[in-house]
């Protein structure tokens, strides 16, 4: 068993056969980490006395009220998909929902109080270079690791145009990818054509490996 703590950089959903999965890219201070949570429910909420059709849900009485106090019950469902159409299904009824519009990524930290921050406790398997924990113990954190940031400007010729030139700057250096036929002059190179920048740029940046 590992412990980590670290900032949340990114976080998905997917629908799969077994239920909805539920993916965390993690900075921690050593590490970068993706979580995986799998085989998971998501739910909305309706008034405990509403007369709902059947569907792909199993209902829940819960300890929960509304802002104007009434009860509700928990749909629960095994696809997000599916919980989407079924929700409006219901408006289109004029039944009303409650909490149907949450990403269920975001419901999952919210129902265990993380905001950014977050602690983990799992087994923590290196995999291809990718430091990977399933179905771990997620807690709110309190350390903030010390992120590693790029900063990018982007010239192009209007929104559409053709793209003249990206420059990037990093704490241990700067770069500026521009197409031309010039000789490379300090922090500057020159390429032949837009492929070729952006190429050259994203190998930069794997190299580089901001946060």
């Amino acid at each position: 068993m590992n412990t980590e703590t670290g900032i949340i950089m990114s976080r998905s959903y997917r629908d799969t056969s077994d239920g909805v999965h539920f993916d965390y890219w993690v900075k921690c201070a050593e590490k970068a980490l993706h979580i995986s949570v799998l085989n998971q429910e998501v739910v909305f909420f309706v008034e405990h006395s509403a007369k709902i059709p059947d569907g792909p849900y199993r209902r829940e009485a819960l300890k929960l009220k509304t802002l104007g106090h009434l009860a509700v019950d928990g749909l629960y469902f095994r696809s997000q998909r599916a919980l989407r159409d079924f929700a409006q299904q219901l408006q289109h009824s004029g039944i009303l929902t409650f909490e149907s519009d949450v990403k269920p990524e975001d419901r999952y930290l919210m129902e265990r109080f993380i905001c950014s921050t977050v602690c983990i406790e799992g087994e923590m398997l290196r995999k291809g270079g990718i430091w990977q924990v399933v179905n771990p113990k997620m807690t709110p954190g309190e350390l903030v690791p010390e992120l590693s940031v790029v900063s990018i400007d982007i010239e192009t010729n209007g929104l559409s145009g053709d793209l003249y030139s990206i420059a990037a700057y990093a704490p241990d250096g700067e770069v500026v990818f521009m197409v031309g036929e010039e000789e490379d002059s300090g922090h500057i190179r020159f390429v032949a054509d837009e492929t070729q920048l952006l190429h050259d740029f994203l190998d930069w940046i794997i190299v580089t490996n901001p946060d």
